[in-house]
């Protein structure tokens, strides 16, 4: 923090005149010399620490980064190896003798793991009242970034993810070589020390966390000394020239700060404390039940802090739960310390989150403390207690520091949910950081979105005051502050976990990407600025164009974003980039595929003529062709995993993006339906072979017949009623397949639709009341069963001749088409039929009538939504078969790297593209900068101005 010796002497006064005040007339002159003596020790101990880390810690941290970067891993350690076994080769003796002494206390220790580390279990040993715990690994994942994401794997369990996978396996069948083993476990706790420098209370959970393998390795106190030596007699080999009598001060300085706690640590391993705490927790759970274990931790704490019993009301049984899961956490951090380290570390977290104070941990473990003290009786001892706490005041130390770090002014207001006091914290930022403290708040070393916490939580006036702070333009003298990238860099799926947590923010995100100009040119037109970068997506950012912004927001359950126009202006950009091109060649290769089969088969039902042959096998090449490449399309998206969940019902599966589109199950039904109906077609015996393999010769024979083709010659010919039928079933043959391919080709004609806005919306609102109708036709279809299964017992003419051909005329009465002359029928069936009539075509379909009515009104407002929806979909599948290359170059030449300007002589922020538009935008908000005037540095916070609603028309316009 750069405080240095001499500041800590002027704290002095100030801290006395504090204690002065608030003691009020208890302050005595004894006092005060009482605490003057207090005060003046700490700073000679704080100055002299100060001291050491000013000449030492530099020369360390610059030692460990050298040896990382310019010295090879495994030739120091080969040197390593080689001191250790000079210095201190008892070490490795004993590493074979307490690898088999070992074994059976690990496997004790390791049963206690699988209890200690449940995940629900730690949740619950929470001090947090009823509260619902979620959402803590959601909030670490999603605040992710192209910048931090590599400083991440390194922050909070000071490189604990290095350690892991350092870590060495219990079982002493599993290790390696033994030399090797504690060679490389020494050289990566030194190391992870050195790079913990400026952080002395991760060093002692670096302590904490090798202590069991060194003990397991056969390290004992005696053997810390010669090990130091023994490294740095490595570290001087390796800088030779370099090394110097300042890096050897340093690097003793530092290893007498770690031996302290790594020689205690080891003579509690080595004295059995492991055991012993075993020991005393299975005497616990065999002599007291949960109920009776909370009743006297309750007793205990409301004598301790009676506050707290008040403040987390839970009942006597959950008290003695609660219990519990703490002792299986703290064993924990005997068994696993790495494993415990972490999982506090989210605990913590979570306890941030609700408002928890680290005041109130001590008070918890005094009540913990007297609760063993009382359940354990005459068993409990000196010993144990003098263990129990040094395990505590571990978890105690670790929780309360994230719980002070990470209680800021910020977290505070996103615990309470208040805006003006999130406002008034993040005032004093200054402006070059504003937008980071927003989006980041880093809680003891790791790095948390408040963006995300707000929306988790559901506090979404807090999420829209980010938002809005986030994308207000503001000015000084230096130029223009925009939030905008640190948005999107630190939130990269805000438009998808925006659209899935508050669709109703979407307008605000949306409408902050917007500027338009006070300025009017002729014609009522201004500038209008889109700073949609992001929107738009950076293919090299995102491979597929589904997880971009816009197939978030296709995927989303609202139409209402595509009517924003930011959404329009990206629809926009990429359908005049490279989907209307595509989409147009892509529709016109089905149209000379329908024209092939219009040629092909509907000219010629029969598929016998010669002439036409080769229009129907170009028509069969085709459609092979186009379903290959689309069955290897399905393929390659089933090797990547590019699945979509569809939900039938209760069932959810997973299908192949391009089996989920209807078009595509249009053209590949059809393209398999033109294959087979090929495959299965003839025209007879003698007629397959004149259409294959007819010759000029042939032709002319026809032509001397005159102009009728042999094979009806030869059909009429043949004068036995048998030939007559098989030449009749031969010509009909593949007609159905054909006939239903007719109807799905002509049907994919529909998506040309999609080139008109108009068109496309109509198109949405037939299929969505195509959609509503199963509902009325299912009871239809219910009724016509029922009566048609009555009247064909009753078996009156004309309903004598078989279930199906009664259904068939019922529906016939249904639509009013072909109606039969019921002239002698029964009563009883005369009867039944004005009933059905009554309740189909007069109830339900009159029913049905008025639901589509209904349902077209609720459309008509929400169409063009969707009209552009379906386009943006349209245009993300075409993307998703583009190049790489392609798309590059498409984003490349858009531009927005370029500076947008405010006016001729004014340029702005850059990642968007302008337009000239007219001024009768709904969004239009003329010049929506903040400008402030007078000198200022970016260091300098910016003037406090009233958070306002966004939904207010005057909000962000004025100067200041």
């Amino acid at each position: 923090y750069n405080v240095r010796p001499h500041h800590i002497p002027l704290i002095g006064p100030v801290f006395m005149n504090v204690l002065a005040e608030v003691s009020g007339e208890e302050w005595t002159h004894e006092v005060e010399k009482s605490w003057g003596v207090v005060f003046r020790m700490v700073c000679e101990n704080m100055s002299e620490a100060i001291q050491d880390g000013e000449d030492y810690a530099s020369s360390l941290e610059h030692t460990g980064s050298y040896l990382k970067e310019h010295i090879d891993s495994e030739t120091f350690k080969n040197n390593l190896e080689a001191e250790l076994l000079t210095l201190c080769p008892s070490m490795f003796e004993k590493r074979r003798e307490s690898s088999e002494e070992n074994k059976d206390a690990m496997d004790r220790l390791q049963s206690h793991q699988s209890n200690a580390s449940s995940a629900d279990r730690i949740r619950r040993s929470s001090l947090v009242p009823n509260q619902s715990e979620q959402g803590v690994s959601y909030l670490l994942n999603k605040s992710t970034s192209s910048e931090n994401s590599n400083s991440n794997t390194s922050t909070r369990r000071g490189t604990l993810a290095g350690l892991r996978g350092s870590s060495v396996p219990n079982d002493p069948k599993n290790l390696r070589p033994d030399h090797k083993v504690i060679v490389d476990d020494i050289y990566d706790f030194v190391m992870n020390v050195i790079e913990m420098i400026w952080e002395p209370e991760k060093q002692i959970e670096n302590v904490y966390v090798f202590a069991p393998k060194f003990h397991e390795s056969g390290m004992r106190p005696d053997h810390i000394k010669n090990i130091g030596k023994a490294f740095e007699n490595a570290v001087r080999i390796a800088l030779a020239e370099e090394w110097g009598d300042h890096m050897s001060d340093s690097f003793r300085w530092l290893w007498r700060l770690v031996s302290e706690s790594l020689t205690t640590e080891l003579e509690a391993l080595n004295n059995g404390r492991n055991d012993l705490v075993i020991k005393d927790w299975e005497n616990l759970k065999g002599c007291c039940d949960e109920e009776r274990l909370g009743t006297v931790f309750w007793k205990h704490l409301n004598d301790v802090s009676p506050e707290q019993t008040h403040l987390f009301r839970r009942s006597i049984k959950m008290w003695g739960l609660l219990i519990h899961h703490i002792m299986n956490m703290l064993l924990l951090s005997v068994t696993d310390p790495e494993e415990f380290f972490e999982q506090l570390f989210h605990l913590t977290i979570r306890h941030i989150r609700y408002g928890v104070r680290s005041e109130y941990i001590s008070p918890f473990g005094q009540a913990m403390i007297l609760t063993l003290e009382e359940v354990l009786g005459e068993s409990w001892c000196p010993k144990s207690e003098a263990l129990w706490k040094e395990m505590w005041k571990r978890a105690a130390n670790s929780m309360s520091r994230g719980l002070n770090m990470g209680g800021n002014g910020i977290t505070h207001a996103l615990v309470e949910g208040n805006v003006e006091s999130l406002q008034l914290s993040i005032g004093c930022a200054p402006r070059n950081a504003r937008a980071k403290w927003l989006c980041q708040v880093d809680i003891n070393g790791a790095s948390i979105s408040p963006l995300y916490w707000a929306l988790h939580d559901g506090k979404f006036a807090i999420v829209e005051f980010i938002l809005s702070d986030l994308l207000t333009i503001r000015a000084d003298i230096h130029g223009y502050w925009y939030g905008r990238e640190e948005l999107f860099q630190y939130h990269r799926d805000i438009i998808g976990t925006l659209g899935k947590e508050c669709i109703d923010l979407m307008p605000v995100l949306l409408d902050g990407l917007l500027w338009h100009s006070k300025e009017k040119l002729p014609g009522r037109k201004i500038r209008v600025n889109y700073y949609i970068r992001e929107l738009y997506g950076d293919p090299d950012l995102v491979e597929d164009p589904w997880n971009s912004p816009l197939g978030w927001l296709v995927n989303l359950d609202d139409n209402e974003s595509f009517k924003h126009p930011a959404v329009r202006k990206v629809l926009e950009l990429k359908w005049k980039k490279f989907g209307l091109k595509t989409f147009c060649i892509k529709e016109l290769g089905y149209l000379v595929l329908l024209l092939f089969f219009m040629l092909g088969y509907v000219q010629d039902p029969s598929g016998c003529e010669p002439d036409l042959e080769p229009i129907r096998i170009l028509l069969l090449i085709t459609a092979a062709a186009s379903l290959a490449l689309q069955l290897g399309v399905v393929f390659l998206q089933l090797q990547r995993s590019i699945l979509v969940p569809i939900n039938l019902g209760t069932f959810s599966i997973s299908l192949p993006r391009g089996l989920v589109s209807i078009w595509n199950l249009l053209r590949m039904t059809s393209f398999a339906l033109i294959l087979y109906g090929y495959a299965t077609h003839s025209c007879g015996d003698t007629t397959c072979v004149d259409c294959t393999n007819s010759t000029t010769g042939n032709r002319a024979f026809n032509d001397f017949n005159g102009g009728i083709p042999w094979t009806l010659l030869a059909s009429k010919a043949k004068s036995d009623t048998s030939g007559a039928a098989t030449s009749a079933s031969s010509s009909t043959s593949g007609r159905p397949s054909k006939a239903i391919v007719a109807v799905l080709l002509w049907a994919q004609m529909f998506q040309i639709s999609i080139l008109s806005t108009p068109m496309a919306a109509f198109t949405y609102t037939i299929g969505i009341m195509f959609g509503d109708l199963y509902h009325s036709l299912f009871m239809i279809l219910i009724l016509i069963a029922g009566f048609g299964s009555a009247l064909t017992i009753l078996g009156d003419v004309p309903f004598d001749q078989g279930w199906d051909k009664t259904v068939v005329l019922l529906f016939q009465e249904v639509l009013g088409v072909a109606q039969p002359l019921y002239s002698d029928i029964s009563s009883l069936t005369r009867f039944l039929l004005l009933v059905f009539v009554t309740c189909v075509t007069i109830g339900m379909l009159n029913i049905l009538i008025a639901q589509l009515t209904i349902t077209y009104d609720k459309l008509s407002a929400d169409k063009e939504g969707f009209a552009m929806k379906h386009r943006a979909s349209t245009c993300l599948e075409i993307e998703s078969f583009i190049p790489m290359s392609w798309r590059r170059k498409i984003f490349c030449d858009l531009g927005f790297h370029m500076p947008l300007a405010f006016s001729e002589s004014d340029e702005g922020p850059s990642g968007g593209v302008q337009a000239i538009e007219r001024d009768d935008c709904p969004r239009y908000v003329p010049d929506r900068i903040m400008r402030f005037t007078g000198d200022a540095s970016a260091t300098d916070p910016w003037p406090n101005i009233q958070f306002q609603d966004n939904s207010s028309p005057e909000n962000g316009k004025g100067d200041s």
